[in-house]
């Protein structure tokens, strides 16, 4: 068949079917987009999180960051590293040229965009050096081919590139070598004084090399090269002379070389995180290839550890992210294979027209893949645009559907962005070519059979998948029960992909099955009601246990989108919640100050240990709302034995105003143990398991000592934790801050505070230092939570959670309005014989209503038990999976009434305005179109 009929054929289906192409194509477009965004999101964060952490890098090693290679020579030469084999000076050379000349071939080649400069760099064996005054030094000498770039001479000139030896190798001949001001600081070195170099001994006499300082330099700040340098590394310890002096040393006196070093300066910054993978596999390789020319050679380890962590945190962010994806993926290519179902149906009789008119198998089947692969162009050209989108929005994910203003990420995009989409369109190609086949086998005569058997049972059902699914869910549940006994197991995720895959796996088998059991109940119902007055419910529930088909895939999506949104709502909210909580459990308030008083000279606090810091001077700070005293230090607690434990004392009125306290941490109110401490100064709080062992009563008493000071409390109450203080620093005693103060020398110097609204910190600490308080640490934990939030992972957990939420929550309102709209078709004819035996317009209204309100509720009310019984049952697995319990003491899973109302509220505005839609159509359907002779309109 040529190709430009079969196409023009193509298109005149694809226009004559556009609304159902156009559907279909949104679906194909969203399920592209889906998995482009993951592409783009982690390749935009990481390239972010990427550049950011290599600053670090650099500004923490700043020699590190350069591509070193280490040809550790002196090791050919070392009894300890020889292996049977000797190696003789002109073979050390060899292999030295041959490294050099691979590695010059290669490096420019394969880091060519981050390589910004090159340095090489040999040395000598160290050896003693003798000065006038028969003073030893133990130098080496060393050049550096690029030395003029990096230093500046401060005192004298240049080396000389002259001879070093001449003919008669026992002659004594002078070479020019400078020295950093360190060296010479160190040494006490002179400009202009020679210094003699041992090369070694021959026919029983030693030779020597004499060293003239002739200039004296020092490192230049603003080069590039050398940032970060140290000088004990670099400059230290070594005459700098010219580099062919110094290979003639080497050459031609027998002077053994030590290392030579070749250093390409790198520079990330524009780099893609995507190029990345590339640059790691290329080191390794250069890592080998050094390693078997000869085997003393080295890379520095530092760079090819940050390229590897990088790649790593990369390919876990991305595999995180797909199988949180998928979900929703598994919902659209659902969604597809109905849509694709209802072309093929819609069409069925242009295939068998086809058929009998002399189309082959293989022509039909390619008249309908050319349909689907020009869908899939265009989705793969407008996917991705989508997928930015939805990666930016990720980007902006500060909790489920909970998105902030913030810096867009980087939009960055490379080959890797498409292998995940073009794997969607193989995907859809494949589905579509299974559903085909079976209809283009079909011919005309077989057509009234066919709509025989669409009376049938579903796929899913026919082949009893869902039984089979079953199977399945119980072995994952059974290996979910294995990841429980192993803590941890996810080290380096968020969340361990298992306990979001398994409950999505079974919520989706019990969906399944409910299809079996609600037409059944149904039915049931529909039998108990049929004697009762009236038609109006025996009409509405008769379809559902007769055609169930036509029912069944609207509910299995209602029932999946409202569990699998309170189940991500739910863990999202669990996972932020416990994160917050174990920020302020560690900080215990909003702000922590620490500080002193005294005086200050350039902006440093002098420390007067005399005075105590004047609290009271914080009531007068703008932007401070409460605050109050914290005296915290290890102790020795007394109650018949000795302890070494914590002891904190504080102003329980002022306490209670700004530390933080979770309401489920302790068997009574928080205030109530407050109220304990002020009844007597002497009153203490002590932690539980030390109050049980030690067999102790309230009312007690025990002896704490710290520092020089000793004093004596009694037992008030009994806590099981208190804000900063975990397990491992038990025992606890908690103690009124006058009273010890009172007792002892000891001067609090920390304070915890709240603020007012949009207070700034760096105004608040101005403000203390005006009145001669010296803020010397603080913690924020605001702060801390912002900047953990931003954490990639946690941007893209909750991003994906919220943006499959949403497309679920599209598709399923897409497929609720499709539905509609195809059933009013089918039954139209229904609507006009009801009209006919006397049915009114309010009866067909309250038929369609209650239709719908079946649907929806028995959908709703099945995915909301399902996503409640999964909170309950799954979420408190997440302490044990990720180890949170050591964090937060008594996980706590946070599940929202409000989330399931925001469910609710969604379904029941799309219900609302299909039954004003259908109000409307029913409205506007004459009986004389509606009743005819024949097959239904499909």
């Amino acid at each position: 068949m040529p190709i430009f009929p079969v196409l023009w054929l193509v298109l005149k289906q694809i226009i004559k079917d556009w609304k159902l192409e156009l559907i279909l194509l949104s679906a194909l477009i969203l399920a592209v987009a889906v998995v482009s965004s993951i592409s783009f999101y982690t390749d935009g964060v990481l390239q972010r999180v990427m550049l950011s952490e290599w600053d670090s890098f650099i500004d923490e090693q700043a020699n590190q960051a350069v591509l070193k290679i280490s040809n550790e020579q002196w090791k050919l030469f070392h009894p300890l590293f020889l292996k049977d084999q000797n190696y003789t000076a002109d073979e050390v050379e060899q292999i030295n040229q041959q490294l050099e000349n691979y590695l010059q071939e290669q490096i420019p080649t394969r880091f060519a965009a981050i390589i910004e400069n090159f340095s090489k760099v040999g040395r000598s064996n160290i050896s003693p050096v003798k000065s006038r005054d028969s003073t030893t030094y133990y130098l080496d000498l060393r050049f550096i081919d690029n030395l003029g770039d990096r230093v500046r001479i401060t005192s004298g000139k240049w080396y000389g590139h002259e001879r070093a030896m001449g003919k008669d190798t026992k002659q004594l001949v002078k070479v020019e070598a400078v020295v950093s001001t360190v060296v010479q600081d160190k040494f006490d070195l002179i400009r202009g004084e020679s210094y003699l170099f041992l090369l070694g001994e021959q026919e029983q006499e030693l030779r020597h090399l004499a060293v003239e300082i002739v200039g004296i330099f020092e490192p230049k700040a603003d080069n590039e090269q050398n940032r970060g340098e140290r000088d004990d590394l670099l400059w230290s310890d070594s005459f700098f002379i010219s580099p062919t002096v110094f290979e003639e040393i080497i050459n031609q006196n027998g002077l053994r070389p030590y290392q030579q070093d070749w250093i390409w300066g790198i520079n990330l910054s524009r780099t893609k995180y995507s190029e990345l993978a590339g640059l790691l596999n290329n080191l390794k390789y250069i890592k080998s290839r050094t390693n078997q020319i000869t085997g003393v050679a080295k890379i520095n380890e530092q760079l090819l550890d940050f390229f590897n962590y990088q790649v790593l945190q990369g390919n876990l962010l991305k595999r995180f992210l797909l199988i949180l994806s998928l979900p929703v993926i598994g919902m659209l290519f659902y969604y597809i294979i109905i849509m694709i179902k209802m072309v093929l149906n819609h069409r069925s009789k242009q295939i068998r027209m086809l058929c009998n008119r002399g189309a082959g198998f293989i022509q039909l089947l390619m008249i309908y893949q050319l349909e689907w692969i020009l869908l899939g162009v265009f989705a793969l050209l407008l996917g991705p645009l989508l997928g930015l989108f939805l990666a930016k929005v990720m980007g902006l994910s500060n909790g489920f559907l909970n998105f902030v203003n913030r810096e867009s990420l980087p939009t960055i995009g490379s080959l890797n962005s498409f292998y995940l989409p073009l794997l969607v369109i193989a995907g859809f190609l494949v589905m579509g070519l299974c559903l085909l086949v079976p209809v283009v086998k079909e011919n005309i005569s077989g057509y009234h059979h066919a709509k025989a058997r669409s009376k049938q049972r579903n796929f899913i059902q026919k082949y009893y998948l869902d039984l089979i699914l079953i199977i399945i869910s119980v072995f994952s549940y059974r290996n979910l029960q294995l990841v429980r006994q192993q803590p941890g197991s996810a080290a380096g995720l968020l969340l361990d992909p298992v306990l979001f895959i398994v409950p999505v796996l079974i919520i989706t088998t019990i969906a399944l099955i409910s299809l079996r059991i609600i037409p059944l109940i149904i039915k049931i119902i529909d039998t108990l009601t049929t004697r009762m007055p009236g038609i109006v419910l025996s009409i509405t529930l008769k379809p559902f246990h007769r055609n169930f088909k036509h029912y069944s895939p609207l509910l299995f999506f209602i029932i999946i989108t409202v569990s699998l949104g309170i189940y991500s709502a739910s863990i999202a909210r669990t996972i932020d919640q416990n994160f917050i909580d174990a920020v302020m459990y560690k900080n215990g308030a909003e702000l922590i100050l620490t500080e002193y008083t005294g005086s200050a000279q350039e902006g440093e606090a002098s420390v007067n240990s005399e005075y105590q810091i004047p609290f009271y001077l914080h009531q007068e700070i703008e932007g401070i709302k409460d605050f109050s005293r914290v005296f915290r230090k290890k102790a020795t607690i007394d109650p018949g034995r000795s302890y070494s434990g914590t002891l904190m004392a504080i102003d329980p009125y002022d306490f209670a105003q700004v530390a933080w306290f979770r309401h489920d941490l302790a068997e009574w109110h928080f205030y109530e143990y407050l109220n304990r401490l002020l009844d007597a100064e002497q009153a203490a709080l002590v932690n539980r398991d030390f109050f049980v062992d030690n067999q102790l009563k309230l009312g007690d008493w025990l002896t704490v000592r710290f520092e020089d000071a000793e004093v004596n409390l009694y037992i008030a109450g009994v806590v099981e934790y208190w804000p900063t203080v975990y397990p491992e620093s038990f025992p606890l005693v908690v103690a009124n801050l006058d009273y010890i103060l009172n007792q002892s020398l000891v001067k609090p110097a920390t304070v915890w505070l709240t603020l007012e609204n949009e207070a700034s910190l760096a105004s608040i600490i101005e403000q203390l230092n005006e009145r001669g308080i010296w803020v010397v640490d603080y913690v924020d934990s605001q702060r801390e939570i912002i900047i953990g939030k931003r954490e990639p992972q946690r941007m893209g957990f909750f991003g994906m959670l919220s943006i499959g939420f949403i497309i679920a929550v599209a598709i399923t309102v897409m497929g609720y309005f499709l539905y509609i709209f195809l059933s009013l078709k089918r039954r139209i004819t229904q609507f006009g014989l009801l009209r006919s035996i006397g049915l009114s317009i309010t009866q067909m209204i309250v038929i369609l209503s209650l239709e719908q309100i079946i649907i929806v509720g028995s959908a709703f009310l099945i995915g909301t038990g399902l996503g409640v019984y999964s909170c309950h049952y799954f979420l408190p697995q997440l302490e044990v999976t990720q180890n949170i319990g050591g964090v937060v003491p008594d996980f706590l899973v946070a599940i929202n009434s409000t989330d399931i109302l925001q469910i609710l509220n969604i379904i029941s505005v799309a219900l609302i305005v299909v039954l004003a839609g259908l109000v409307y159509l029913l409205s506007k359907i004459k009986l004389y179109q509606a009743v005819k002779i024949g097959e239904d309109i499909r």
